[in-house]
């Protein structure tokens, strides 16, 4: 039985809906590409190409329907057999992620995701790294907005000369909003510190002084932001410092504020919450009440499609390191941005690009497989240009001397 290109799984789930209907405005480009849904309602699934097809003005009522529950192992497996890519919308991925992994490492299946989950994404790499370079796959997980802008974006500053560090500052334009997902509720991402991931963290100069300060940079002020990306860009560059000897780039994350009040008592009050959130009668309440607990910031359901087209993410890459020769102080710096219109749109759009990219360029991709992030395995792709030519932009903004 030849195999499906991509198949898509959680078809009918909210992150998934976006994935079908990009898949199908990608298929026009790349009419080769075949792909599937998957998901455990034959009905629901009947229904939701029923509904893109009105949608997008586009009969996608042929397209295979593959039914895999993910308490089902065996179907799981089935469905991996009959895909050459898995793209995974199925999570909160701690707790429903480690099965599709596994069945598509039996299946010799690749696999692509947009979570936006350390403890997952680190957890996985502890153990089934071995596994899916055995099995000769990969395991890419942070294919959405979470990490792609920063993984990449970091490779991209490179690209101009060599970078020793970097940190980024993200700007979403549009009502700020979070969907309640249990995984998040166990306080602030942490690092495995021990396996192949021990000794990930390259600290800025000064270490944790920078990770506590409040800095100003073009009129506005800029603390400390927990962010997956930090993991995801850690890895990348560990695994480059392990391949190709090559001098680990320092990333720091920043978020932007407009007045020095307003960034102190953002931290403050995150501080506050995330310690709060490792006591299980707030996790509780949280869970009940996420609304009222979380000012409005923690919802039930996710935003409206009409919310998230009004949305825009931009994300700021400031770098700084050297033309010529590594020594001394660096002597040029670089921004960068990387942008785009409905953060979910986007995110579906990477991931979908990234599941391509693997079937395309899987000749300019790492031989040696096993559980990578973007960056490790799509440095030396056309993944970039992709983007650049769908809903996610990079940009250098200025080269400068320091």
């Amino acid at each position: 039985m030849s195999r499906l290109d991509i198949v898509i799984f959680g078809a009918t789930g909210y992150t998934g809906k976006y994935a079908v209907e990009e898949m199908v405005k990608l298929s026009h480009k790349y009419p080769e590409i075949t792909w599937g849904v998957a998901g455990r309602s034959q009905k629901k699934l009947q229904d939701l190409l029923e509904e893109v097809s009105l949608k997008t003005d586009e009969n996608i009522m042929s397209i295979k329907i593959i039914i895999a529950e993910i308490t089902d192992d065996k179907s799981l497996k089935a469905m991996c057999d009959q895909a050459k890519v898995i793209a995974n919308c199925c999570g909160p991925y701690y707790t429903v992620g480690e099965p599709v992994v596994r069945a598509a490492i039996a299946s010799k299946t690749h696999y692509v995701d947009v979570a936006a989950e350390p403890l997952f994404m680190e957890s996985m790499q502890l153990k089934y790294d071995k596994e899916a370079r055995d099995a000769g796959v990969y395991i890419i997980s942070a294919c959405g907005f979470y990490s792609i802008p920063n993984d990449m974006g970091v490779l991209f500053l490179e690209e101009n000369f060599r970078v020793r560090n970097v940190c980024f500052q993200p700007r979403l334009r549009g009502p700020s909003f979070m969907t309640r997902r249990r995984v998040l509720l166990k306080g602030p991402f942490f690092v495995i510190e021990h396996g192949v991931v021990k000794g990930l963290n390259y600290l800025l100069k000064n270490g944790i002084l920078i990770y506590l300060s409040i800095h100003k940079r073009d009129n506005k002020y800029c603390a400390n932001f927990t962010n997956p990306d930090e993991s995801v860009v850690h890895r990348t560059q560990r695994h480059l410092h392990a391949v190709e000897q090559k001098r680990p780039v320092q990333f720091k994350c920043y978020k932007k504020y407009d007045t020095l009040l307003t960034a102190i008592s953002e931290v403050v009050k995150r501080t506050i919450f995330n310690f709060l959130t490792r006591f299980w009668l707030f996790s509780c309440m949280l869970l009940k009440y996420p609304h009222w607990i979380s000012s409005g910031g923690i919802t039930e359901e996710g935003p409206t499609e009409n919310v998230m087209d009004s949305m825009t993410l931009q994300v700021d890459l400031y770098g700084e390191g050297w033309t010529g020769a590594e020594e001394g102080k660096p002597n040029k710096k670089i921004a960068a941005k990387v942008s785009c219109i409905n953060p979910y749109r986007a995110s579906v759009v990477a991931q979908n690009i990234a599941a391509l990219t693997i079937l395309k360029d899987i000749d300019k991709m790492p031989p040696r497989c096993g559980v990578l992030t973007p960056g490790s395995a799509f440095k030396k792709t056309d993944l970039i240009k992709r983007l650049n030519e769908s809903d996610m932009k990079f940009e250098i903004i200025k080269i400068s001397q320091t």
